[in-house]
């Protein structure tokens, strides 16, 4: 928590007498515990030059009675705003206790503070402490990833999300429809949380928002403009004039993300014994670096069993395409790779790379191949992406 403060990522840190007891009245006992547990992080803190307060009540989080149990009803952020102010640059160490508008306190849920704290701040990333180190499969190993797509997560079939498990993952879900569309979640070990935050495969489970990507088989039914727009700004050139009316002839699918922040084009080439080429894959800048690019590929991956590409041999990125393909070939002129995957006949393999060499190019520029010598096999499709970009072809 220091190193972070010091670093400049402003932290706020709650805790709490028990994680999961509903919210109720605080005994002395409990409130004698969490006045000593504030103090002892201030204190801690505070040993590393790392200047803390203890956020008390301060009518901080307000709750109230409502049947059985109490609900927060409000969030006041001035304690919390003064601490983490560029003037203070303190951490609010932040108390799971709330008070009634009738000067009752309440003990809450250490998740059901964090909740509601995070909902009033909207901070870019909320980190749960747990010595589990986060979700575990059936092989008791970390689960690394949990996505929702809307409301839905990718896990919910998997046959460890059942139970306990299932209803946490549905819980992080509400959580994260509180917070910006960017913001996740993160349950890691505490001794391994610098590991969480510095590198990129990090040590728990993050749990993190997508835009649903929807597959479309039609041109009617998309947003010229929109998909339009993506591309040319994605690869900082105009799409030639007839670009869409040649692509209406060979379509097969386009996926496309609720938002358009990122698309993949497909098509069908008859000249090609009807193989299926991927003509465009693109994310937009705001939206690389998180994974996305291996969900859009993974969607693909399930409803084509062929596809064959061609990328510039200049492509800063060229790496990632040998790592998804099972076959490559370069022209002579250095110009182009072919990439392919489900493609095993020989002859059919010299017919897509002919066939992707003399392809009109997209953005107005025409690609005559060359006499194939041969053809180069390499890579797995099923090698893990290890970058992403915005101008993938």
């Amino acid at each position: 928590m220091a190193f972070l403060q010091k670093s400049g990522m402003p932290v706020v840190l709650v805790h709490g007498v028990d994680g999961s007891m509903p919210a109720s009245n605080a005994s002395e006992m409990t409130r004698n515990q969490v006045y000593q547990d504030s103090m002892q992080l201030v204190s801690k803190l505070s040993e590393r030059n790392c200047p803390a307060r203890p956020i008390v009540l301060m009518n901080t989080l307000q709750a109230e009675r409502k049947g059985l149990n109490y609900e927060v009803t409000g969030v006041n952020r001035s304690a919390l705003d003064w601490c983490l102010s560029s003037s203070s640059q303190h951490v609010p160490v932040v108390a799971s206790l709330a008070e009634t508008s009738d000067g009752q306190i309440v003990s809450l849920p250490t998740n059901v503070a964090t909740q509601e704290i995070a909902a009033a701040l909207q901070p870019m990333k909320v980190i749960f402490l747990e010595p589990a180190g986060g979700l575990r499969n059936l092989d008791r190993n970390i689960v690394p990833q949990v996505q929702f797509f809307g409301q839905e997560a990718d896990v919910q079939s998997e046959p460890w999300c059942t139970g306990g498990t299932y209803e946490m993952v549905k819980w992080f879900s509400r959580l994260l429809g509180r917070l910006p569309a960017r913001s996740s979640a993160v349950i890691a070990d505490p001794e391994k949380l610098l590991q969480e935050l510095f590198t990129r495969r990090g040590s728990g489970t993050i749990f993190q928002k997508r835009e649903p990507i929807h597959r479309i088989k039609s041109l009617d039914d998309i947003d010229i403009k929109r998909i339009r727009g993506l591309l040319e700004e994605s690869f900082r050139k105009r799409l030639s004039s007839d670009y869409f009316d040649r692509l209406d002839m060979r379509l097969d699918s386009i996926y496309v993300s609720e938002g358009y922040s990122l698309a993949a084009i497909v098509t069908k080439e008859q000249a090609a014994s009807n193989l299926h080429y991927l003509d465009k894959f693109v994310v937009k800048e705001g939206s690389q670096g998180d994974g996305i690019a291996a969900v859009l590929w993974s969607k693909i991956t399930e409803d084509y069993s062929d596809l064959f590409w061609r990328v510039k041999t200049q492509n800063p990125i060229r790496n990632w395409y040998f790592q998804k393909a099972e076959g490559s070939w370069k022209d002579k002129d250095n110009e182009w790779v072919v990439f392919w995957y489900g493609i095993s006949d020989r002859q059919l393999m010299q017919q897509i790379i002919h066939h992707a060499l003399t392809m009109e190019e997209s953005f107005g520029v025409n690609t005559v191949g060359d006499k194939l010598p041969g053809v180069h096999t390499v890579g797995n499709k099923k090698s893990s992406i290890s970058e992403e970009s915005n101008n993938l072809l």
